[in-house]
């Protein structure tokens, strides 16, 4: 398979040769091609006796053949004593048979009366429910069953109308009441007309085709002699069929495939062969020993299992089958090289669906030489087919290489539901063509060939990131040699839970670990399975759930698993030991199986910081328990942990709603009653009042207000309009205008920051300003903008008011899509409220309502830190910690004062600069801000590059040494080298999820910190001495991240106590302070830890949804340069950079940051654990540079 080119900008659509139209119904079709080839056998069944007219079963079967002659005569002469009954055009006849010879008459009668053919599959006559929804949809005029206890099911559950409809029953030794036996033997009589008048047009409705119900309650698909018909003409020359072909017909009767595959048999004069009354892999291969060229359709699993059984019979080949045609699932490796050992001639891959029969179809002629990608090419469109590849439940056609929704279209489509109208939002018809939204994932080569990614339902959404089932299927089958099944199971850690279920034959115990780690680095750590089931051992299940057709069942895998894990639940609770469950939440959360985790070694040895606080929230709503980051960083090990538990008391369980913490509306403090009240002078209520006042609010609007953090309460400065503001443009699939705004302002009431503006009581501290929802809110928050055309024009549009300081910090501009069901959002936001925890949070909670799924998350109130954080302020710990930092601080300024990055120009000011304010506070002149790379500018986009570093997690499974501090370290050695200083001087941001104090002792709040519904980040100024020239790298490394820890013992650290302390420690503590505060600005570097499970990203940008999707981010922080390196998978160091363009050059930039990149893969490597650092090479490494050329946007 070629790797399609993900740059052109060919449209992904794609159109068949033209068909000749179909002017004639099926039936006159079907007669014309019998009087054609009278002689030639037309059917034939190899499970039911020729030795009587009547074909019966027998133990001892004989073949029973028919030839077209006999099928045309019989069929007439039923078509007539039908009629004779009054029933006429338009009937619905209803056939519940299996794949027998009455099959056929009963279709080929149906087509002669101008009626409707409705095949039912015997089975749904065990599920009672479904068989009275079909009964009574269809409402038939005759009911043809196989059997007296299918009779029996129809009697059982529909008596309206019963009476005034024909029933008859094909077993010969039935009997029961009002029910007629079907004698073939009474249709061998001449009729003197074979002509049978009827008012039918090729339009009209000649087939109702059953969905499998695999998404929900089985749906009508009415279909013509056009659709069918047209279908099959296309599916005949691709398959190239003949009149001396025949077709091993071993599908489901009631399936649009089974339908389809003996109407083009028919309609060529070929034979249809029944080799078994269901689905029978020997029975299938006698077949293909019995009757000459011979096309085999099936699903891959059938495929499957044809295959073994034909192995079974030793050296033999398939001489005689001339295609192997192959649809309705996903082809393996494994199913591939069973293709190529038993050699047809060619091999047909395909999609289809009930609402449009077969629309696409790959034929391989060179079996042996083809080679299966990591998707499935299904081809391209067939005669009379037109495909497109949308956006997602949008009819916006897409790129070709992108990834979006297949849409089929062309001769075969359906217009609609039967009784569901023919507007259903799946059905849409462009120019004439009518289409059909199929719900599967794909993507168009330069070709105009397909690949199937995999089904949008089935989609698992973890930790943000979407994984492909279908790739993750593909590995584990050709590792394990196995079937395999991925699933997603509901998780309140991560969204969704990866389960794989495996069915296998050999028992011998499966090699998780080796699985889990090569699969890691194979497939990325998201992609690493929480658990493997077996389908037997685990499950109970004898087979898996599928289809009518074939086709798995993950809705009912889905529910047996759920069920599984609730009695492994229920059984924990009762007998497993603490150990054993904080060790089952470890497995969770890195993805290791549960036997790899030694509960006598460190955690650090896997775990990162965010999963560390992925953990305390777990052990908080699992197992009822408190752990403070602090006990944590001490008590490592399970076994120590699990003593700590041991002392606590359990917690009483949170009712209610996920988002437990979410304060009823009005029911907060307000302005007069809140806990902060004591803080309001009459200056700070007069500088509220002014701020009411601008907004045009008063005071009966707000809510409560809540004290900012010192490191958010330096965003509030405005040097220029867009100071610390964000531009985001999210698409929100299938959602009007009109409900993208309802889900917005139901999404900001749910948090109070987003409902927010900033007020100021001094050059330090700042507080929220939260007003209650209520229309004169959304007036100014939540608007919709003009309609755009495409989604380059949402992105590029200039709809919208920055978020200010000044204003409120969220402001949100709906945006209509023209001809299409999605809408667009830009999102301002002001810096101030977020961090990027919270922030992708908030990111999910939206997508969830969007998807109409119920939240997993929970939120806590933020006033409830705030508190925290105010109360900590005031005591004397955090002047402890505010000493800390003055401590490591003192004396920096008499350092040489060539930081990096170089100053240039006044300020750091990254993206639109425009009415910057001096210093003075006179406007800036542009002139002394120009972009030095002009149009090309491109530090607000920014740039993306990686490098390979294969062995970054050895470091930490061996030497506890975290892949943040090799990134770290590499931050630290850049700046030594390239300002040749003795200290490394630069800011990192960390997340602060702790309870302010709670590290150093101090009670610490209830609720996991990282449940706090708003930012809690920090930024702390590092001074990092030079290694020696003895340091080895371990030394260097261990040292950073002791220094780490040390840090986070004093997160919270008021900046306002730093600058203070700072100012007292010696004579030059004022030039210190001074000068410690200009470098928060400069130089920052913000890891983007792993989340947990497996995702590898944070960032609010990779938390894509089916449902979301982001399409553009612009941040225009006041600062110089931000570094934000991350693991884009297990062995891959990405590193991401912003700046200020009047600064840095673009080159520059790239040599930063291959220097960067370069460092932190040698210090990755453990083979130079024991080199002196001064070895360090900053060169060398193949660095890749992933970011594409855009022009300067600000």
């Amino acid at each position: 398979m070629d790797t399609p080119n993900k740059t052109t900008r060919a449209l992904a659509e794609a159109t068949g040769e033209l068909l000749p139209p179909i002017t004639r119904t099926c039936g006159a079709l079907l007669t014309e091609v019998a009087k054609q080839c009278a002689d030639s056998p037309a059917v034939l069944s190899l499970h039911q006796s020729s030795s009587r007219k009547h074909p019966e079963y027998t133990d001892t079967p004989q073949p029973c053949t028919w030839t077209y002659a006999h099928l045309l005569q019989r069929s007439l002469v039923l078509a007539h004593h039908i009629k004779s009954h009054g029933i006429s055009t338009g009937c619905r006849i209803l056939v519940v048979l299996d794949n027998q010879i009455e099959y056929a008459l009963l279709l080929w009668a149906t087509m002669h009366l101008g009626g409707v053919f409705v095949p039912l599959d015997p089975q749904v006559c065990s599920r009672s429910s479904d068989l009275l929804f079909m009964l009574e949809k269809i409402k038939p005029s005759v009911i043809v069953v196989a059997s007296s206890r299918i009779a029996e099911a129809v009697d059982s559950v529909w008596d309206r109308g019963i009476a005034r409809t024909l029933k008859y029953i094909v077993e010969t030794t039935a009997s029961r009441i009002n029910w007629t036996n079907l004698s073939v033997d009474a249709l061998d009589i001449p009729i003197f007309s074979l002509d049978l008048p009827s008012q039918h047009g090729p339009h009209d409705t000649a087939f109702i085709i059953f969905t499998s119900g695999s998404t929900g309650t089985p749906k009508a698909c009415p279909h013509s002699s056009v659709t069918m018909c047209g279908s099959a003409m296309g599916y005949i020359r691709v398959m190239d069929m003949g009149s001396r072909h025949s077709v091993c017909q071993h599908l489901n009767g009631s399936h649009v495939y089974g339908i389809l595959v003996c109407l083009s048999s028919w309609l060529t004069g070929g034979l249809v062969v029944f080799p078994s009354p269901r689905f029978d892999p020997e029975a299938s291969v006698r077949a293909v020993q019995t009757a000459r060229d011979m096309h085999i359709p099936c699903a891959p699993s059938m495929a499957d299992a044809f295959l073994d059984s034909f192995s079974a019979l030793g050296d033999a080949t398939l001489p005689s089958i001339r295609t192997l045609n192959v649809g309705g699932g996903v082809i393996s490796d494994s199913l591939l090289q069973k293709v190529r050992v038993n050699a047809p001639k060619r091999l047909i891959m395909g999609f289809g669906m009930s609402e449009g029969a077969v629309t696409l179809m790959n034929p391989v002629e060179e079996v042996n030489q083809y080679v299966m990608g990591e998707h499935t090419c299904v081809g391209p469109p067939i005669p009379g087919a037109v495909v497109r590849i949308c956006a997602f439940n949008s009819r916006k056609t897409l790129r070709r290489g992108e990834v979006g929704e297949l849409h089929q279209g062309g001769i075969g489509v359906i217009a609609g539901y039967y009784d569901l109208g023919l507007h259903s939002d799946r059905f849409y018809e462009v120019n004439g063509t009518k289409f059909v939204m199929t719900g599967d994932q794909a993507y168009m080569d330069n070709d105009g060939r397909v690949f199937m990614v995999g089904r949008y339902k089935d989609l698992i959404v973890r930790h943000g990131e979407n994984l492909d089932p279908v790739k993750i299927e593909n590995y584990f089958s050709k590792a394990i040699g196995a079937i395999v099944q991925a699933v997603g199971i509901p998780d309140e850690l991560g969204g969704e839970s990866l389960v794989v279920v495996l069915e296998r034959t050999s028992r011998e115990a499966l090699a998780v670990a080796e699985l889990r780690q090569h699969s890691s680095l194979v497939l990325g750590a998201a992609s690493v399975p929480s658990r493997f089931l077996d389908l037997s051992a685990d499950l109970g299940l004898d087979s898996w759930p599928r289809t009518v057709n074939g086709k798995y069942r993950k809705d009912l895998l889905r529910k047996r698993i759920q069920e599984f894990f609730l009695h492994s639940s229920q059984r924990q609770d009762e007998s497993e030991s603490l150990e054993d469950q904080l060790c089952a939440i470890w497995s969770n959360l890195s993805g290791l199986p549960q036997h790899d985790i030694a509960h006598d070694l460190s955690v650090f040895t896997f775990a990162d910081s965010m999963m560390q606080i992925e953990f305390l929230s777990a052990v908080y709503h699992k197992l009822r328990r408190h752990v403070s980051l602090r006990e944590l960083d001490t008590h490592h090990s399970i076994n120590s942990l699990a003593e700590v538990l041991r002392q606590k008391p359990l917690v009483a369980r949170k009712q209610g709603n996920r988002a437990y913490g979410t304060q009823a509306v009005g029911t907060s403090p307000t302005l007069d009653t809140s806990h902060f009240a004591r803080q309001f002078t009459p200056g700070l209520k007069e500088t509220v009042q002014a701020r009411l006042n601008t907004l045009r609010m008063t005071t009966a609007d707000v809510e409560e207000v809540i004290p900012m953090s010192d490191y958010m309460s330096l965003m509030t400065t405005q040097i220029r309009p867009k100071s610390w503001s964000y531009r985001h443009v999210v698409l929100l699939k299938n959602v009007t205008s009109q409900d993208a705004e309802c889900i917005v302002q139901r999404w900001v009431t749910g948090h109070s920051l987003l409902r927010s503006t900033l007020v100021r009581c001094d050059r330090t501290h700042g507080y929220y300003l939260v007003f209650l929802p209520s229309q004169a809110l959304w007036k100014q928050q939540v608007s919709t903008g003009p309609t755009v055309d495409t989604l380059e024009d949402l992105i590029t549009s200039e709809n919208g008011e920055t978020a200010t300081s000044q204003g409120l910090l969220l402001k949100v501009i709906v945006v209509p899509l023209r001809d299409c069901t999605d809408s667009g959002l830009i999102l301002h936001w002001h810096h101030s409220i977020f961090d990027g925890i919270v922030l992708k949070r908030w990111y999910g909670e939206l997508a969830g309502m969007v998807a109409k799924a119920p939240s997993q998350l929970y939120f806590w109130p933020y006033r409830e830190f705030a508190l925290a954080y105010d109360d900590y302020r005031r005591a004397e710990e955090s002047w402890t910690a505010a000493s800390f930092h003055a401590t490591r601080l003192a004396g920096i300024s008499l350092m040489p004062q060539n930081f990096w990055p170089p100053q240039r120009a006044p300020l750091w000011l990254r993206g639109d600069d425009t009415g910057w304010i001096g210093s003075n506070g006179e406007p800036g002149d542009p002139a002394v801000r120009p972009l030095l790379d002009g149009s090309h500018s491109r530090g607000t986009a920014g740039m993306t590059f990686s490098v390979r570093v294969p062995q970054i997690l050895e470091l930490q499974r061996d030497y506890e040494i975290r892949p943040s501090v090799v990134a770290k370290a590499a931050c630290v050695l850049f700046n030594l080298r390239d300002t040749s200083n003795a200290e490394a001087v630069f800011v990192s941001v960390e997340s602060g999820r702790a309870w302010p104090g709670e590290a150093n002792g101090r009670a610490f709040h209830a609720v996991p910190a990282l449940e706090i519904d708003g930012p809690t980040m920090t930024g702390v100024l590092n001074r990092i001495t030079s290694p020696t020239d003895t340091d080895t790298v371990g030394t260097f490394l261990h040292r950073l991240q002791a220094d780490q820890r040390e840090i986070d013992l004093h997160t919270h650290a008021p900046i306002s106590h730093i600058l203070g302390k700072l100012s007292d420690f010696s004579p030059t503590g004022a030039q210190d302070a001074k000068i410690a505060r200009a470098l928060i600005d400069r130089q920052v570097f913000n890891w983007q830890p792993s989340a947990p499970g497996g995702s590898l990203r944070t960032s609010h940008q990779d938390a894509s949804h089916p449902y979301m999707q982001f399409l553009d981010v612009l941040a225009r922080t006041d600062l110089g340069i931000v570094w934000s390196p991350s693991l884009e998978t297990p062995d891959t160091l990405c590193l991401e950079a912003s700046w200020d363009d009047a600064q840095l050059y673009t080159h520059e930039v790239e040599v930063a940051m291959e220097t960067f990149l370069c460092c932190a893969a040698w210090l990755a490597d453990p083979a130079h654990l024991d080199w002196c650092v001064v070895k360090c090479v900053y060169s060398g490494y193949e660095v890749h540079h992933d970011s594409k050329p855009v022009d300067y946007r600000r």
